[in-house]
């Protein structure tokens, strides 16, 4: 009997040692399984941080151009204002000179459509007010509200 038991004893131990083996290996299989997963989930991550880059810098180019166009749009609004000021003001070549500094500084900071300017010409007392408006081709055009032509074309000849 105490052979019996010390072979049992000895195969206990042994079953216990395969077992804590076993336990290992599946907690090492679960440890690895999971690091596989926590892998595949920053591989993941890792792409999508790639993605919002790529939409973060195509985002960034627009930016960049609607500003140019701003710029543009701005350019050709004081064209089209120095052009409308030149047809009313048939004796005068349109110039950078009609427009004063402080009308240009609120040309930039309150243009919207249909909006009125003022414009005070410099030989002549008289203010200009102009509306600008957009006709069926999306261009500015200006038409002159609220003057008397022949009135501003008298005070010109004097």
């Amino acid at each position: 009997q105490l052979k019996e038991l010390r072979y049992g004893k000895k195969d206990l131990i042994f079953k216990i040692n395969l077992l804590s083996s076993i336990l290992q290996s599946k907690k090492i299989q679960a440890q690895l399984k999971e690091l596989r997963y926590g892998k595949k989930d920053l591989i993941f991550k890792a792409q999508q941080l790639t993605d919002l880059e790529q939409k973060l810098a195509i985002a960034k180019e627009e930016l960049e151009k609607a500003a140019l166009d701003k710029d543009s749009q701005l350019k050709a609004l004081k064209e089209t204002v120095q052009l409308c000021l030149s047809s009313v003001l048939r004796n005068q070549p349109p110039t950078s000179s009609l427009i004063p500094s402080k009308s240009t500084q609120r040309l930039t900071s309150s243009v919207t459509n249909g909006s009125k300017l003022p414009f005070q010409v410099t030989n002549t007392k008289v203010p200009f007010f102009f509306s600008l408006k957009r006709n069926r081709f999306e261009s500015l055009s200006c038409k002159p509200i609220k003057v008397e032509l022949r009135m501003i074309l008298n005070s010109l000849k004097d």
